[in-house]
Parts: C-alpha cells; sequence; structure tokens
C-alpha cells in the first residue's frame, strides 16, 4: 500500500525535536532532584523518580505530535489506523525473525547485551514478577506506541517523500541508534526495518505497534529466567 505524500515537513520535526528535548531535559533534572531528595533510590527504569519521569516523557511526545501535526493532518495520516487482517498474520514470523538476532547478538557477547538492558531497566538489580508487572504499562505498551508514531508515523513518510523505500532502512537505523545500548542496536535496526516494512506495505503504524509491543514484553518476561 502507497503511503500518502506527507502534508507535514521538517519545520514539524523541528518543533517536536524541540519539545522532546526540553521536556526531557526538564524530565530528568526533576528526577535527579527527587533521588537527592530522597523520593525515590537511585537505580533504573522501575525506580519511582525514572518510571514516572519516563511515563511522562513518552506522553510529552505522544502530545507533541498532536499538537504540532496531527491536529491539523488527523491521526489518520500519520498511520493510526486499522490495518488488513492479513499483516497481523505476519507478526508471528516477524517477531521470531525480531527476536532471534538478539538472541544470537546475547549469545556471541555472553552477557554483554544482557547486563547491559539489566543495568537500564533494574540498575542490574534481578528482575522479579512483580517488578516486570509494573513495567509492563510503560515497556510493554506506551513505549511501542510513542516510537513507532513518531519514527514510523512521523519520520518515515518524511524521509520517503526524498527517498522512497530507503527510508525504512535508514529510519530503523536513526531508531537503534537512538537507544542507548550499544550491544542490542542490531537488534533494534532489525525491529524497526520490521516495523518500517509493515508500515509502507499496510498504510498502518498498528502492526509495528503490535510488533514492538510483543518484542518488548516477551524480552521483560525473559529477564524472570
Amino acid at each position: 500500500m502507497h503511503v500518502a505524500d506527507p502534508s507535514w515537513n521538517w519545520e514539524d520535526i523541528a518543533a517536536l525535536a524541540a519539545t522532546a528535548a526540553i521536556g526531557g531535559s526538564a524530565l530528568a533534572i526533576a528526577a535527579q532532584l527527587a533521588v537527592a531528595l530522597g523520593a525515590g533510590a537511585p537505580g533504573g527504569l522501575d525506580s519511582p523518580p525514572a518510571y514516572l519521569a519516563t511515563t511522562v516523557f513518552y506522553l510529552l511526545l505522544i502530545a507533541a505530535v498532536g499538537h504540532w501535526i496531527a491536529r491539523r493532518t488527523g491521526w489518520a495520516a500519520l498511520g493510526v489506523r486499522a490495518a488488513a487482517g492479513r499483516w497481523y498474520l505476519a507478526l508471528l514470523p516477524l517477531l521470531l525473525l525480531s527476536l532471534g538476532l538478539p538472541a544470537f547478538v546475547a549469545g556471541m557477547l555472553g552477557s554483554a547485551a544482557d547486563s547491559a538492558q539489566l543495568m537500564l531497566i533494574s540498575g542490574g538489580e534481578p528482575l522479579t514478577f512483580g517488578r516486570v508487572l509494573m513495567l509492563l504499562p510503560l515497556v510493554g505498551l506506551l513505549v511501542p506506541c510513542a516510537e513507532e508514531l513518531v519514527f514510523r508515523g512521523v519520520l518515515q513518510p518524511l524521509v520517503g517523500r526524498h527517498l522512497g523505500r530507503a527510508a525504512i532502512p535508514l529510519v530503523a537505523l536513526l531508531f537503534a541508534v537512538m537507544h542507548p545500548i550499544v550491544a542490542i542496536m542490531p537488534a533494534l535496526a532489525l525491529l524497526g526495518l520490521c516495523c518500517g516494512m509493515l508500515r509502507a506495505a499496510s498504510g498502518s503504524i498498528v502492526p509495528g505497534v503490535v510488533l514492538h509491543a510483543a518484542q518488548n514484553s516477551l524480552v521483560l518476561f525473559l529477564f524472570l529466567y
């Protein structure tokens, strides 16, 4: 399915990036201040200040897309619309593919990739079932929705206006390098590639959101073993 030429432009992207940078910086400072004042212990994403700051950041990101772009174009233009059922049938093989590379990377690097992810998520502490359940709404739902909206909903069609299908791997690469864990960047690039192909083929970001959410959720549960 051809994605229509986007009506948003690079000025909208600059406004979105500025909102994210300013909001993210303010939230990071607030989280550090909360820790300094004893409102929570320093740690990973599961510490209360970090969890709250990250949740607010991703909600801010979605709101910024709505303010700068979707209120003018409508959400459907960004791929926030239903997709044909056949695209959901493709999710299982794509999920197995996108999880296979992380397993391969982890095997090649030993525990380096897992240790880096665990440090980010829990400050290096072992994850418990209760912690995983607490993280699921953020890592398994909000993060995939916001990231797919920005990368595949907003950026991919805009880059595609100039570069055509090359936008899919380029945006996937950008998606990977925007994450702080170098060891898992190849796996993230593959996930981004799968989500990008789903977006280009279906015209919707929803199948990519489901794939992204499933991978994030499964990775969380795998840390229990």
